[in-house]
Formats: C-alpha cells, structure tokens, sequence
C-alpha cells in the first residue's frame, strides 16, 4: 500500500496547502487579524491535547475498573465451583 492512498499521508499536499495557507496570511489578512488567527489556534491546540489526555485518562481508568470486576468475578465463579 503506498502512502500516497491515503490523504492524511500526502507529504506533497500537506506542504503546498501549508505554503498557501502561510500566503494568505501574509497577504489577505490585518496584523490583528492574523493576530487573532494565531491565537486561536494556539488555545485551540491547548484544549486538544487536554482533551486527548483526559480522556487517555479516563479510558486506562475504566480498562483498570472493568479488569478488576471481571477478576473479581471470575474468583467468585471459581470458588462457587470449587467443593467444600
């Protein structure tokens, strides 16, 4: 499979869309503008990487508890089996 079949992987796109994008910033947009662009984006990536580590998180925390429960459960059908 070659890594041009999927467009997440397409180094070739990426860069002109990254070099049209810088382009526009530099031209169409107010020092503000940009300003305010830069900004947002920044927050933006700050609440993404909070976001993915909360919920990194909460998902080994879950594994965690439903790991237990189900040991727990398991000892408990294992002992019922078991004769006295």
């Amino acid at each position: 499979m070659s890594s041009d079949s999927l467009a997440a992987l397409r180094k070739s796109t990426r860069d002109e869309l990254s070099q049209l994008a810088e382009e526009h910033l530099q031209h169409d947009l107010r020092q503000s503008d940009r300003d305010a662009l830069r900004s947002a984006s920044s927050k933006l990536g700050i609440h993404c990487i909070l976001g993915s580590l909360l919920g990194l998180g909460l998902g080994v925390f879950m594994a965690y508890r439903i790991r237990t429960a189900r040991t727990v459960m398991f000892n408990a059908f294992r002992a019922r089996e078991k004769p006295t």
